[in-house]
């Protein structure tokens, strides 16, 4: 639902609901319901969701600068008459924007542009939502910030993300590598249709703007490398990064008498809605491992093997939600 100013997000009504029910109702130990949202052993669901959002709140940021925009329009301009240059160009940009930022923002961010370009030199859209989707969730395996599942998996199992990276690295690859050579092949057709698309002049960029925001990124890589090593909490790193990138761009914004539109933008645009339906998530899972259902199903998968469990994920990820199934299937897991 969208209003002049916001646009609201329900998905999250029904798992506030159940998680309430849970709460009312007295499924849910007190010891438990308190663990969700300040355990002091491992990395609770607040601290997950402080990792994503002050993630995301740089990702947003350099959209709203014009970052995007800009890499996007460049590779629009070099790519001229030939939609698969375009095409190869516009992955290959995705995929490395999600890499150091995530496959959410760089959707939300991509889509209106494909959208807007598709629809100016009147050719299909569907080959580039199609492999900008495939792409951004393959290439988000690089990085655990990429997304929130792997944000709350390697939390829960002490993965730190260097290791993650080292583990995961090769499989991103491999998966955003094929997945856009069978997209290609899937589309090759429609691609080889010629387009007439005029260069345009590209969009300006306040340098010192976009310097705060990309350096606050590689910092917040950086140290999330080195943190475990140095004995940092994860959770700090990001938030940290995000407050200090915010914060530099709203005092050069005051000391050039300048409008906060791009700060006030980019905050409004947050996930929000992902921090009730994590929160109730977990409150569920919790509610499920008091009763004793948890126990069971872990029982029940104990004796599969990893390719048959990974299966029922896969299943399970496409009936619900990728993160409703991680967070009930890490019960499973943990209680094998």
């Amino acid at each position: 639902m969208k209003t002049k100013h916001f646009t609201f997000c329900w998905y999250w009504i029904v798992c506030l609901i159940g998680a309430l029910v849970c709460v009312v109702c007295g499924f849910i130990k007190t010891d438990s319901l308190k663990n969700v949202f300040v355990s002091s052993g491992g990395m609770n669901p607040m601290q997950i969701l402080i990792i994503f959002i002050s993630a995301s709140s740089l990702s947003v940021l350099l959209d709203k600068i014009g970052f995007f925009n800009y890499v996007a329009q460049l590779a629009l301009n070099k790519s001229k008459s030939s939609q698969t240059k375009i095409f190869f160009t516009f992955n290959i940009i995705i995929a490395i924007l999600t890499i150091f930022t995530s496959h959410d923002i760089i959707i939300l961010t991509f889509t209106p542009f494909i959208c807007y370009f598709t629809k100016h030199a009147k050719i299909d859209p569907t080959p580039y939502i199609i492999s900008e989707f495939v792409s951004a969730n393959a290439w988000s395996m690089f990085f655990y910030i990429d997304n929130p599942t792997n944000i709350y998996l390697c939390s829960l199992h002490g993965i730190t993300f260097l290791d993650f990276t080292l583990k995961m690295f090769l499989p991103a690859i491999v998966a955003g590598v094929f997945s856009l050579l069978l997209t290609y092949l899937l589309f090759r057709k429609k691609l080889k249709t010629p387009i007439n698309i005029e260069a345009k002049e590209l969009p300006k960029q306040n340098k010192t703007l976009l310097s705060f925001g990309l350096t606050g990124l590689m910092l917040m890589i950086a140290f999330m490398i080195v943190g475990p090593y140095l004995g940092l909490d994860i959770w700090y790193i990001p938030l940290s990064c995000a407050v200090a990138t915010y914060l530099a761009t709203f005092i050069y914004l005051l000391c050039k008498k300048e409008k906060l539109t791009i700060i006030v933008d980019a905050l409004k645009d947050l996930p929000y809605s992902l921090m009730p339906f994590l929160m109730s998530m977990a409150i569920i899972v919790a509610t499920l491992t008091d009763i004793g259902f948890i126990q069971i199903l872990g029982n029940a998968v104990s004796t599969q093997s990893m390719f048959v469990i990974g299966f029922f994920a896969f299943l399970m990820g496409n009936v619900v939600n990728n993160i409703p199934m991680t967070m009930l299937f890490t019960g499973d897991i943990r209680n094998i």
